[in-house]
């Protein structure tokens, strides 16, 4: 029963890592929205995000001269997948280590 719950302790550490990267590569998309830009922008802002760990690093979200409305909306989304992330880990770190601690 707990290695089930370590398994999708990483299953959601995963989903939201991957949403928060993709909700800040977006956000830094629509921010950019003037500037013209290829269509793989976004994919390669994701993928950068994800490699720099900054869903797990960044708090806050950047804020840009956009509407305060979205700003505010993308924020409060940003800090639930963060504080999310974390939970996640610390889940699996107290599970792992009962998980070690059974074994003996």
């Amino acid at each position: 029963m707990l290695m089930l719950l370590l398994y999708g302790s990483f299953a959601l550490l995963f989903v939201l890592y991957v949403m928060r990267a993709l909700l800040m590569a977006g956000y830094d998309n629509l921010n950019l929205k003037h500037i013209q830009r290829n269509n793989n922008s976004v994919m390669r802002a994701w993928v950068q995000k994800m490699l720099q760990l900054k869903p797990i690093t960044q708090m806050k979200l950047n804020p840009r001269s956009i509407d305060h409305k979205i700003h505010v909306r993308f924020q409060k989304k940003a800090t639930l997948y963060y504080y999310g992330i974390w939970a996640c880990l610390f889940s699996i770190l107290f599970l792992a280590a009962k998980i070690y601690l059974d074994a003996f």
